[in-house]
């Protein structure tokens, strides 16, 4: 299990399905399923959709 940090600016992440996307303007970083994650850290900087 593990943690998603969104820390820099521009970076977001939103739900697709079963998984997680990560982006940094409009890039995609990864792919991360639902059930890996344990928790989402946000700075001020970052978003995160419901």
């Amino acid at each position: 299990m593990g943690v998603i940090y969104l820390l820099s600016a521009g970076s977001a992440a939103h739900k697709a399905g079963p998984r997680i996307v990560v982006e940094k303007n409009s890039e995609i970083l990864g792919r991360l399923p639902i059930r890996l994650i344990d928790g989402v850290v946000v700075s001020r900087n970052a978003q995160l959709s419901t």
